[in-house]
């Protein structure tokens, strides 16, 4: 069984590390690449080709739904998933409106992102519930 291939965007290594780590410890999954920044990223995703990119929404002097539109208009066959740490509905809906056809909440853990990673890559929408007040 061919894995399904994820770009990580994140300006945080650690973070970038520790999600590669619990990506490529599934059976279905493997990270074919690492981007710091909206543009490395870009050139990333044209090389790669990922089947999915996990694009967090903040980046240092960079914001992650710059690059979702990039890829919602270059590169449709890439399946988009947003990670924040945010969890209003005003950040879910930019990324909807960006192209992301997931959200996925930094806080929530790792099986919820699995499960948004796996839900996105079969070709549905998984957008997190945000926080009740």
């Amino acid at each position: 069984m061919a894995k399904s291939r994820i770009l990580i965007v994140d300006d945080n290594p650690t973070v970038r590390g520790a999600i590669t780590l619990i990506l490529n410890s599934e059976p279905d999954l493997s990270v074919c690449g690492e981007a710091h920044s909206v543009a490395e990223a870009i050139e990333k995703s044209e090389t790669l080709i990922p089947d999915l990119a996990l694009i967090d929404i903040s980046l240092k002097g960079d914001n992650g739904l710059d690059l979702a539109r990039h890829l919602r208009d270059h590169a449709p066959s890439v399946r988009m998933v947003a990670l924040s740490l945010h969890d209003d509905e005003s950040h879910i809906d930019g990324a909807r409106r960006a192209g992301c056809h997931g959200y996925a909440i930094k806080g929530q853990g790792p099986e919820e992102l699995l499960a948004c990673i796996r839900e996105v890559l079969g070709g549905h929408e998984y957008f997190a519930d945000p926080e009740e007040p």
